[in-house]
């Protein structure tokens, strides 16, 4: 089981909304972001998602703490690729078939 307990209901928006987030550590280190939607009662789903091995760019306000906290992760995660890659190569993408539902929160 993925660990989301990272997240809230306030990472989405509203319940059907979807983005692209990353599970708590230590999964973030092997999933990355995951496409996630929001349901009811903190609960998220994804059908499948490509680990392609890209940068991502920032998508947090760099005004908020939220949006400091968001691109922080993601400089994290953009520094963690570009040394995976520089010690195993770039990668072959590859599909991840999530089956299930998680929860969100503690």
């Amino acid at each position: 089981m993925i660990d989301f307990s990272n997240l809230s209901e306030a990472d989405f928006g509203e319940i059907g909304s979807s983005r692209y987030l990353s599970p708590a550590y230590p999964d973030r280190l092997v999933y990355g972001s995951i496409r996630l939607t929001l349901g009811p009662d903190q609960t998220v789903t994804s059908r499948y998602d490509v680990y392609d091995f890209d940068i991502q760019g920032f998508q947090g306000s760099w005004t908020s703490r939220a949006g400091l906290a968001l691109n922080a992760r993601t400089l994290g995660r953009n520094t963690l690729t570009v040394l995976g890659s520089g010690v195993a190569g770039s990668g072959t993408p590859y599909r991840i078939n999530f089956i299930g539902v998680g929860r969100i929160g503690p």
